[in-house]
């Protein structure tokens, strides 16, 4: 896929750094698709549903065409978004990064700007191989 934009930050989250990548993302000026790829946030203790919830909100306020989810925790994210008036039809709810690359596939302009953050354990990075052209997925 020529003419991506790809931005890893998928090898620690927290709710701090999770909304300063979401909002530095959403500053950055360009005219190509906004991709949001987010993982699971682990090991955040009895607030964790909490939190997620927060970043759904956000996300829904920012300039981003789309929001991808990757595991449980983070479907909160998700709904959350939608919550808070990100069209539905814009998010989708994955609980594996496998299953982000079909549904990646059929979006992709070729002329896009993806941000990937989650959790190390989420292995968004199989997703980043794909796009590479390293993955036959």
């Amino acid at each position: 896929f020529e003419g991506l934009w790809i931005i890893n930050d998928a090898y620690n989250a927290n709710p701090v750094s999770m909304l300063n990548a979401l909002e530095t993302f959403s500053e950055i000026e360009t005219n190509k698709q906004r991709i949001l790829i987010l993982g699971d946030m682990l090991e955040l203790g009895e607030k964790e549903v909490i939190f997620h919830k927060e970043i759904g909100k956000h996300a829904a306020k920012k300039n981003i065409n789309y929001l991808f989810t990757c595991g449980t925790l983070a479907a909160y994210i998700a709904e959350s978004a939608i919550e808070a008036g990100m069209p539905k039809a814009r998010i989708f709810i994955c609980n594996l990064a496998e299953e982000i690359v079909p549904k990646l596939k059929k979006i992709l302009s070729g002329n896009d700007f993806i941000l990937f953050k989650g959790s190390r354990a989420m292995k968004m990075e199989k997703i980043i191989e794909f796009l590479k052209g390293k993955s036959n997925e």
